[in-house]
């Protein structure tokens, strides 16, 4: 296995890529769960915005000028990244679907309680 760097989810959204993964496989074809797929992988993106990007400067106490601008460029990704996701994803055949679900899934570190 790679090396990976993780970042936190609510157990909302770990439920709701768990659920999304699962519909996937029952059914690549499903347009419904390939859209549950789409808004999840936007959710994960702009999370992980937040956790990789926006947190750290928080954390470093970073002046406020600089941490405006960075959530400037990172409200601008928002912006964008929906309309790349629907067309990227929305466009994909079953089995590349299948793929990208399999990824998540990998990506998802499960902490039993």
């Amino acid at each position: 296995m790679a090396d990976r760097l993780a970042f936190e989810i609510s157990p909302e959204l770990r439920e709701r890529v768990e659920a999304t993964i699962e519909a996937v496989r029952g059914d690549p074809g499903d347009r419904a769960g390939v859209g549950d797929l789409i808004s999840t992988i936007q959710e994960l993106t702009e999370t992980g915005l937040e956790y990789y990007f926006l947190l750290p400067l928080e954390l470093a106490e970073v002046g406020g000028v600089s941490r405006s601008t960075a959530r400037v460029g990172v409200a601008a990704a928002r912006q964008g990244m929906p309309h790349v996701i629907r067309r990227v994803v929305g466009s994909m055949s079953e089995q590349e679907l299948l793929a990208i679900v399999d990824f998540l899934d990998g990506m998802l570190i499960r902490n039993d309680d």
